[in-house]
């Protein structure tokens, strides 16, 4: 049965699953710069904010598959 709410939740489904793909390709490419990067060559701000761009990056790959 395709009705109105039916049709509304597979749109909704979809654009979730494109977020939750999205993320998670996105922390798989953010964690190849965390293992090639120099660290000894960032400054304490730069190192600060890359670290804190990953754990925000993993938060949300994790978050949006398993809410709390």
């Amino acid at each position: 049965m395709d009705t109105k709410a039916n049709v509304l939740y597979e749109q909704a489904l979809t654009v979730f699953e494109c977020g939750a793909q999205l993320l998670e390709q996105t922390e798989e490419s953010f964690n190849l710069l965390v293992n090639q990067i120099k660290w000894d060559e960032l400054t304490p701000d730069q190192k600060a904010a890359f670290q804190g761009w990953h754990k925000g990056i993993q938060q949300a790959s994790t978050n949006i598959r398993c809410p709390e």
